[in-house]
């Protein structure tokens, strides 16, 4: 509004729209830390929200996990029962670890016990996480065949 002489008149501007939001043109492709990370411990990004003064070593169990590259899935292990929870579409192994992590930190157990991980698998998944009785020390030790080596899958079991 514009006060002029005493009149009150109206003015009206018109005005174009501002741009409209686009999605970003950059390109994410999932990768691994793999072989580096054979054989490590990884530990979730969860235990940081745990109570300090609470914690229990079974706490951090269910937030521990120990990394095999290029290893078939815990579901191809024979004579283990092995069962798939859920999987999604991420882009780090780490990230694949830390789905594991939160069904555990979320359900207050140990609920998942695996992660497999295929950096090159198309959407909707590369992250398969779930429950499995084959445990870390038995995938550790020397001339265990229970997992054969697959090139491009990545495996983390809950350390025991």
């Amino acid at each position: 509004m514009q006060i002029t002489n005493s009149s009150i008149t109206s003015s009206t501007t018109a005005s174009k729209p501002s741009p409209k939001a686009t999605a970003s043109s950059a390109v994410t492709t999932p990768t691994s830390n793999c072989p580096t990370s054979n054989h490590t411990i990884y530990t979730s990004l969860y235990t940081s929200d745990l109570n300090v003064s609470a914690v229990t070593s079974e706490d951090l169990l269910s937030l521990t996990f120990t990394k095999y590259c290029s290893l078939s899935s815990p579901l191809d292990a024979p004579g283990y029962a092995t069962t798939t929870l859920t999987a999604a579409y991420v882009y780090t192994f780490n990230d694949c670890i830390e789905l594991c992590a939160a069904y555990n930190f979320w359900a207050n157990n140990t609920v998942c016990g695996y992660a497999t991980y295929q950096a090159q698998a198309a959407r909707p998944g590369n992250c398969w996480v779930g429950w499995t009785n084959l445990t870390s020390a038995e995938l550790d030790v020397e001339d265990s065949q229970l997992l054969l080596p697959i090139t491009g899958t990545d495996v983390a079991l809950l350390t025991t």
